[in-house]
């Protein structure tokens, strides 16, 4: 998340994120240890209801984190299931992808895959492309709707090679 805020200028909170401490933002967490995880303070620690927010901190970022699908989200390790997969596997990431990190995902999921003994697959990162596989400058968000690639021919040509690999 810090590499998206950087990467949009918000750089005062991306280094917020990167200072602070995890957060305990599991399903069943009580709200109050939420609040106190993202730098709120609760006068009444037994009443979840009178939580005063630190006005430091921007509202809406601090709403997001008591979401139940935010909880889930953040708790959710997608290699328990990429460990499981028996079939062929191709993973493509883009290096100017500020949305998925390739280096940390990428990881990630060769090293489930592996785990899981999954002995058909391709890992591999794309020189360039963002989170939409085109060809970008930076990878920010705000540069999308100024590239007018739809799809690079590029991680074109590496999925239609892999299917064809793997076309009996």
């Amino acid at each position: 998340m810090g590499r998206i805020l950087k990467a949009s200028g918000l750089n005062q909170v991306a280094t917020l994120l990167r200072n602070s401490r995890p957060l305990d933002i599991r399903p069943n967490a009580p709200l109050n240890q939420i609040a106190n995880a993202v730098g709120t303070r609760n006068p009444r620690p037994h009443d979840q209801k009178h939580q005063k927010p630190d006005p430091t901190l921007p509202k809406s970022n601090l709403a997001t984190f008591y979401h139940p699908w935010v909880r889930y989200f953040y708790n959710y390790n997608p290699a328990d299931e990429i460990e499981k997969l028996a079939i062929p596997v191709l993973s493509l990431n883009g290096t100017n992808d500020t949305q998925v990190v390739a280096e940390i995902n990428q990881k990630g999921i060769k090293d489930a895959l592996i785990k899981g003994k999954n002995k058909d697959f391709k890992v591999l990162k794309l020189e360039g492309l963002n989170h939409f596989f085109q060809e970008s400058e930076t990878g920010k968000m705000e540069e999308y709707s100024t590239i007018e690639q739809t799809f690079s021919p590029i991680a074109l040509k590496e999925i239609s090679n892999w299917i064809l690999g793997h076309i009996n």
